[in-house]
């Protein structure tokens, strides 16, 4: 039975040196759709937008491209915290291929395709993020 794309996702950020340095280990601060009530910033969350399927002459091909969109919530009184994740994420997504499963190669097929700044005005101090939209390139075989 294959691993879904959201499951391989968080196993690899949550051993990514970088990102437990910002999201912590005991709980790693990395959540599926929603924030977990409570939960200390910084922190994210995932969410696949879109899975449009390739399809061949034979029929749907395993392989497809998925859009995923990741909210960053920062802590501070400025953007800077926010920030530092994104880089983060950035240089995960940059060298990770357990989207696709071929491993070893310098550069992976995984773009930012959106990188915004927002923020929560209702609370107070205003809470800082980023939203991150990025295509990764899947196979549903793994």
């Amino acid at each position: 039975m294959s691993t879904t794309l959201k499951s391989r996702l968080r196993t690899s950020a949550a051993a990514d040196a970088g990102l437990q340095a910002l999201l912590g280990t005991a709980p790693f601060r990395m959540y599926d759709v929603q924030l977990v009530q409570g939960s200390a910033f910084p922190a994210v969350t995932y969410q696949l937008i879109s899975n449009p399927r390739v399809y061949a002459l034979t029929g749907r091909m395993p392989t497809s491209w998925v859009r995923m969109q990741f909210n960053i919530y920062g802590s501070g009184t400025d953007s800077s915290n926010a920030d530092a994740v994104q880089r983060a994420l950035q240089t995960f997504l940059s060298t990770w291929a357990s989207g696709d499963g071929v491993a070893g190669r310098s550069a992976c097929p995984n773009f930012i395709v959106g990188d915004r700044d927002f923020g929560v005005a209702q609370t107070q101090p205003l809470t800082f993020m980023r939203i991150v939209d990025v295509m990764i390139f899947n196979n549903d075989s793994l």
